[in-house]
């Protein structure tokens, strides 16, 4: 697939070409995230699953706003943020300790080829 500025966080199809999906670690069977920046709820009890809605919302340590979802298991909600679980599931170099930057500084494209680990 080539790479391009097509955003797809808003986009609900249920699939696109190229798109890879994996299990969110710690969320194995009720989520999953993509090598284009979307998050789907997995098909279980009490919901349909499907492409969920990202929220612009802040973290306690930046003042930019990053995409993110809530993710909810054994009734505990967490406000996760995308850019941060593409990076777990797709980069090989990803650590916790390390910042998620994006290549062409636009926080809401959060595909797995424009992100990159970065030292604080």
């Amino acid at each position: 697939m080539e790479e391009n500025n097509i955003l797809y966080y808003d986009n609900k199809e249920e699939t696109i070409e190229g798109e890879i999906w994996k299990d969110i670690i710690g969320y194995e069977g009720y989520y999953q995230v993509s090598n284009l920046g979307r998050v789907k709820s997995k098909p279980r009890k009490g919901t349909k699953g499907g492409i969920m809605t990202q929220h612009e919302r802040n973290d306690n340590h930046h003042s930019k706003k990053y995409l993110r979802v809530p993710l909810t298991k054994d009734h505990k909600t967490n406000w996760c943020s995308v850019n941060r679980l593409v990076a777990q599931a797709f980069l090989e170099n990803y650590r916790e300790d390390l910042q998620v930057d994006h290549i062409n500084n636009n926080e809401k494209d959060n595909k797995a080829w424009n992100l990159q680990m970065l030292t604080s």
